[in-house]
């Protein structure tokens, strides 16, 4: 739960971040105190980032929290293969789940059940379930 926690809080300071640089770069806007031309559409290019992170990261994360605090998630039985990881990130049938470390056993291939968060994917336990393969 702390990687979960975590992301969330940085998350939330990369969009207050974002914001606080776009308040900057439309007061040098309307103040006329652009030097390149460039500055004058980097104001766009921030929003472009930011609605990014807001959409995939901050938002599912703040939505999950009401998931989270209730203890009410989602279930699932998975083939768990360490080639499908990438960086903490578990992609299986096209969802992509994410996992702290020691979340599962190490080297420990097979199928699992694991439990996670609906909308950000967050996997919160993983049971073993054995070597059998899905039907």
């Amino acid at each position: 739960m702390a990687y979960f926690i975590i992301g969330g809080v940085a998350s939330f300071l990369a969009v207050v971040a974002l914001t606080v640089i776009l308040f900057y770069m439309l007061r040098k806007n309307w103040n006329y105190a652009n030097t390149t031309r460039v500055s004058f559409i980097a104001p766009i290019l921030v929003v472009i980032v930011m609605i990014y992170i807001a959409t995939t990261e901050f938002v599912p994360r703040v939505l999950d929290v009401v998931s989270v605090a209730s203890r009410q998630f989602e279930m699932t039985e998975i083939d768990y293969q360490p080639s499908d990881v990438y960086q903490n990130k578990l992609t299986i049938d096209g969802r992509t789940y994410y996992y702290s470390p020691g979340t599962f056993e190490k080297g420990g291939q097979g199928r699992y059940q694991i439990t996670y968060t609906p909308r950000m994917g967050y996997i919160v336990s993983a049971s073993r379930l054995g070597d059998r393969t899905a039907p």
